[in-house]
């Protein structure tokens, strides 16, 4: 086989999203791809933006899967990849078990956002993202570092 016609076969099953491993003359070749593109900032926050209004607008209809998005005022995400999250007060009126349930929904909704961003791969989607959640500019909890889909909060008076 000719070497531009092993490129194009490469190409084709790269641009169609399948690529496995493949001999020629009894040599192993595996092609790699490069990492995908990283969106800015920029970009993040605006699909967060845009993810967000779009899930409450479905949580305001009467879908109580997106029901929690209507205690979000807004969300955004750092250059480090950290997201704050600013909540109602009513988030600081609920139990723990309630805010832990809360937190795990807009982790769920904040990670999808990331890794269509390409912020996450598959193995950081599975370990969460840090969030911080406030109040105002007044923090009532955030992810624990030994693990980001658990949660610390605070004492409120």
């Amino acid at each position: 086989m000719k070497k531009t016609n092993l490129i194009m076969l490469v190409a084709a099953g790269l641009s169609l999203g399948v690529v496995t491993p493949f001999a020629i003359n009894n040599r192993s070749i595996t092609p790699t791809v490069q990492a995908a593109k990283k969106y800015s900032r920029k970009t993040v926050n605006k699909d967060l933006k845009k993810n967000l209004k779009e899930d409450q607008q479905n949580g305001k209809q009467g879908n109580s899967d997106y029901q929690y998005t209507t205690y979000i005022q807004r969300l955004k995400a750092d250059k480090s990849g950290n997201v704050s999250v600013y909540v109602t007060g009513d988030v600081a009126d609920m139990s723990t078990a309630d805010k832990n349930d809360f937190a795990e929904k807009t982790q769920d909704l904040v990670s999808m956002v990331l890794y269509n961003n390409n912020w996450l791969t598959d193995k950081t989607m599975k370990e969460g993202t840090y969030l911080t959640f406030y109040v105002g500019d007044n923090p009532i909890g955030h992810s624990r570092v030994t693990g980001y889909k658990s949660y610390k909060w605070y004492k409120t008076n």
